[in-house]
């Protein structure tokens, strides 16, 4: 079926409208991405402990940063 000016200007619209779609759900993906990595980051802050040393710490606020991200539906 031979292709008319008519159906090219649709195909091609809709290939544009797929793709400004496609553009709009990385960008709101990202943006979920982003306010979790924060919450996270708030969390494993204020998960210290003035009783542990540094290495403890920082152990305990990977894990805490690690499970918030998993909880969240993110890799860490």
């Amino acid at each position: 079926m031979p292709t008319t000016p008519a159906r090219r200007v649709v195909l091609v619209a809709a290939g544009a409208g797929i793709a400004i779609a496609s553009s709009l759900a990385t960008a709101n993906a990202q943006s979920d991405r982003n306010a979790a990595v924060q919450r996270c980051m708030a969390q494993a802050r204020a998960s210290t402990d003035v009783n542990l040393g540094a290495v403890l710490n920082q152990r305990r606020q990977t894990a805490v940063y690690r499970s918030c991200m998993q909880q969240a539906g993110f890799r860490p």
